[in-house]
């Protein structure tokens, strides 16, 4: 299952949606969103806020147990630069760690947005904004995940396009005979499919 982690705290989250807050009904530094509810969390949830205070030990101790069955991407934000990422994140792949924002309308704002557009589309919410609990779906949550990871994506993407043409480019250049042409051209095509998997298993 694909889960995230987004590391913040009320006050930071609830300044960037105060008419539309999520609601801190935990007392843990590690809570799990249902809805628009942040409550002591399950294992079994899918979006988990946890706070930006809590030691590396603590941290390690949570994620390790869900690791094994689940692909895990995090959003942070620096702090003030007191953040330890390096104690923090040890052992984690980077490829699924995004540093972020919570000014402007930047990855912290972005991922509100998809929750409250997410419960609003499945009629969730109604007139008023009031606690509410709802399991979001794999899709719900990889949307979400697809949201704030979106520009290194594209980036991942135009770096292996970039790459591929560039290959491509050698080797109609310096190949001689069609037959090492043909070979070149087929291996190529190989390295391609290589990437493409990577880019998408990444993002699943």
């Amino acid at each position: 299952m694909n889960k995230i982690i987004i590391f913040t705290n009320e006050s930071e989250l609830f300044s960037l949606a105060p008419d539309t807050p999520l609601f801190w009904e935990g007392k843990e530094k590690i809570l799990g969103l249902r809805g628009n509810v942040l409550s002591d969390y399950t294992e079994e949830d899918s979006i988990f806020i946890v706070d930006d205070t809590i030691t590396p030990t603590d941290f390690r101790n949570f994620y390790g147990k869900l690791f094994p069955n689940n692909k895990i991407f995090i959003l942070y934000h620096q702090k003030g630069g007191a953040f330890d990422k390096k104690s923090v994140f040890e052992d984690i792949e980077e490829n699924k760690i995004k540093k972020g924002s919570h000014v402007g309308n930047a990855e912290y704002q972005v991922f509100l947005h998809k929750v409250i557009d997410i419960l609003v589309r499945e009629n969730v919410l109604k007139d008023e904004w009031n606690p509410i609990e709802y399991s979001y779906t794999q899709l719900q949550v990889q949307e979400i995940i697809s949201a704030i990871f979106k520009d290194e994506a594209d980036a991942k993407l135009n770096e292996a396009i970039s790459y591929l043409y560039a290959k491509f480019k050698q080797i109609y250049e310096t190949e001689k005979s069609e037959k090492e042409k043909k070979d070149a051209f087929k291996a190529l095509a190989e390295e391609r499919d290589e990437l493409l998997n990577e880019l998408i298993n990444n993002q699943k």
